[in-house]
């Protein structure tokens, strides 16, 4: 019987250990895939960003244009 505890350990050991790779494979499938996820959310709101700082650019261009404030007086007669 001690030849069979033996090999029954190896083999149970030897599945222990595959199923642990396997999980430990996923756990990091999954943490690669959420750090791409983060990643191309991160430039989105970059893009985002930028967008919106262009656009405050412009308006504060145009309100700081003289000729805006000329129109705005007029309209204010």
């Amino acid at each position: 019987m001690g030849e069979d505890a033996i090999i029954v350990s190896i083999v149970f050991g030897s599945i222990v250990s595959i199923v642990a790779l396997g999980v430990f494979h996923n756990m990091w499938k999954t943490k690669a895939r959420m750090a791409e996820q983060r990643a191309a959310r991160e430039n989105q709101h970059l893009a985002l960003l930028q967008r919106l700082e262009e656009r405050i650019e412009v308006l504060e261009r145009i309100v700081t244009d003289e000729k805006f404030e000329l129109r705005r007086r007029f309209r204010e007669m």
